[in-house]
């Protein structure tokens, strides 16, 4: 059983400092307002220590050891005497010498450590049910868990920010309620639940993403006790059917402080809470981080970005990958993140997740979508750079001659031979099925209405992809499939056309997109004419190969065995009826073994060698 002490006077009547620490407060200190995220660090503690698998014992035990640990931080840890003394010294919290937010997280814990006992106990009550012992132990606990409670309150209203004190009163509100009701008195457990309600709900449509549905989630558990609470007293006949907005009307008209603190409370209007605090919108959701580290990255990386946009040459590729470096570099801090939390947590369960892991893996698909993009716009740059020094030296890549010239005289007339001009244009088709793919990874990490199919970006890059595939057939000689490939790659220009159309002016990609299709289609033109020329001289090259004179070629005259099967003669001419010698086969390599010379051979006689017997009366007894 763990010590108590500290929690069995009532908050009202706390005593004085006896052997309170002097704690030298500068005027700073005075004037400043703490802060603690109340709801933020039970909820997350929870999950972290044991309450996702509801092991209160081991919740209880860490936030005897988070005690341990805060007390010894402030110095006023109960040990008297020297070193390893086992003598107890009772260290009560004064509110007047409080000066510093870690006061706040031992009271804090002081409840939570009382309500996890209860909890436990409560537990170990529904196996020994003939124990009634038990349960006042655990109505016990839970009333030194609310007395905690209470003086957080007015340890917060002294010293803390407005949020801050709001969800201590939250708190506090919501362990006298749970008490209540384990006492059967419903109608203050009711009156309490609604006041928790009331500004958990508050406090949901001014926090962070993460905390917001970490309100939602604790609104959703309290009403599912007003409805406890509301039957119970139905069934007594004690209360009427009001609902719950009706009930949290009531309370707030009745409690003009709590209703001026709820509508003074302004998140923008308390630098503390957000200090250090990056949010994001991500997919229709607000994401947010306080790893400093983190933001310095992605600071960084946006850095980068916008250099990259004003760059180019080697700068520019230079740029990106310190772009990618920085994107690494933030991926691994929230991989580290995660498996610190999986560490301490424990990996959940299929289809489980908290708000913590949720908003760690919208950050993962949020950096991953950055870094594709920058890969995409830079294997963009770097196609659409080629294909304009392709097009500078040369307006397609089969246009060095229109007739089967060698690669010299390609050079000569100032053209490229055929052979780089296909490699240039499978190099191209190579880059732009690479931007192809990341945008449908894209897709994948972050789906939209509109698919990549009907994105104009995505036609744009169809239309260059199949324009340079038509080049690489064309100086492979397929003209058929590269004139295909050339009215497809139209097709796709048009489409893309019509989107960036569709557009608003004000966009600002729009006019310089369609300046590049403008430029596409104008070669798509001429590329279409320069192939049809290629394919109306090779087919003059193949009918003038055709109707020269075919030169006389005589043929091998067949044997007569070789002609069995049809009726052929020319063997008569060169009176051949076999070939000798005959053409060699291949037949089966098996050995062939005979022993046909073992009986006519005479081997000689060894009786010489082998080894006399002793004669006589005594080799006989010896068996010699």
């Amino acid at each position: 059983c763990l010590d108590m002490s500290t929690e069995a006077t009532p908050p009202s009547t706390l005593p004085e400092d006896d052997g309170q620490p002097q704690h030298q407060s500068s005027k700073n200190d005075a004037k400043r307002k703490f802060h603690l995220d109340i709801l933020y660090e039970t909820e997350t503690s929870h999950m972290q220590y044991g309450l996702r698998h509801s092991d209160f014992q081991r919740y209880r035990k860490y936030c005897s050891r988070k005690l341990a640990r805060v007390r010894k931080s402030l110095k006023l840890t109960h040990q008297q005497g020297h070193k390893g003394s086992s003598q107890f010294n009772k260290r009560p919290i004064d509110i007047n010498t409080a000066n510093d937010e870690r006061f706040l997280t031992l009271v804090l814990f002081k409840a939570e450590r009382a309500w996890a006992f209860s909890m436990q106990i409560k537990q170990d009550m529904e196996i020994q049910e003939n124990n009634p012992r038990l349960r006042f132990h655990m109505l016990k606990r839970l009333e030194k868990a609310v007395q905690s409670a209470q003086f957080l309150v007015q340890l917060s209203a002294a010293k803390a920010d407005n949020p801050t004190n709001l969800q201590a009163e939250a708190y506090a509100a919501n362990l006298a309620a749970l008490c209540a009701q384990e006492r059967y008195d419903y109608q203050t457990a009711l009156t309490n639940y609604v006041k928790a309600r009331a500004i958990y709900d508050k406090l949901g449509t001014v926090s962070t993403s993460e905390k917001k549905q970490m309100c939602k989630d604790k609104v959703e558990r309290i009403d599912d006790s007003i409805r406890v609470c509301n039957y119970n007293l139905r069934k007594d006949k004690i209360a009427g059917t009001e609902d719950t907005q009706t009930l949290v009307g009531k309370a707030l008209s009745g409690d003009d402080e709590l209703a001026s603190k709820l509508a003074s409370l302004n998140l923008s209007k308390n630098p503390s809470t957000s200090k250090g605090l990056r949010e994001i919108q991500w997919q229709g959701v607000a994401i947010d981080t306080k790893n400093e580290k983190l933001q310095a990255q992605l600071d960084l990386a946006s850095d980068y970005t916008s250099a990259c946009s004003t760059s180019s040459g080697n700068d520019q590729v230079l740029l990106y990958d310190k772009l990618f470096g920085a994107y690494a570099e933030a991926l691994k801090l929230v991989k580290d993140d995660l498996n610190l939390y999986y560490k301490t947590a424990g990996k959940p369960k299929a289809g489980t997740s908290d708000l913590h892991e949720q908003n760690l893996l919208k950050w993962q698909d949020y950096i991953n979508y950055l870094k594709l993009t920058a890969s995409m716009q830079r294997t963009l740059a770097l196609a659409l750079e080629q294909s304009q020094s392709s097009s500078s030296s040369s307006s397609t890549p089969s246009s060095a001659s229109t007739t089967s010239t060698t690669t010299a005289s390609a050079k000569s007339t100032g053209g490229v031979s055929a052979s780089a001009g296909t490699k240039k244009a499978a190099d191209l088709v190579r880059l732009y099925d690479s931007v192809l793919r990341g945008m449908m990874e894209l897709e994948a990490i972050a789906p939209s209405d509109k698919t990549s199919d009907t994105s104009p970006i995505y036609l744009f890059c169809k239309a260059n992809r199949c324009y340079w595939l038509a080049q690489s057939f064309a100086g492979s000689g397929k003209m058929t499939e590269s004139l295909a490939l050339l009215e497809r790659a139209e097709t796709y220009s048009s489409k893309s056309r019509e989107e960036y159309t569709a557009l608003p002016k004000s966009e600002p990609l729009r006019e310089s997109q369609i300046a590049k299709l403008d430029h596409l289609e104008k070669h798509i033109r001429s590329g279409r004419t320069k192939i049809k020329a290629r394919a109306f001289v090779q087919a003059l090259e193949k009918k003038v190969a055709s109707d020269q004179p075919e030169q006389d070629v005589t043929e091998k005259s067949r044997s007569l065995l070789e002609g069995l099967d049809s009726f052929d003669v020319s063997f008569l001419d060169s009176k051949r009826l076999i070939d000798l010698p005959p053409d060699f086969e291949p037949i089966a390599a098996n050995p062939l073994l005979f022993d046909l010379a073992g009986s006519e051979l005479t081997f000689p006689s060894l009786d010489n060698r082998k080894k006399k017997q002793g004669q006589g009366w005594l080799s006989s007894l010896w068996g010699r």
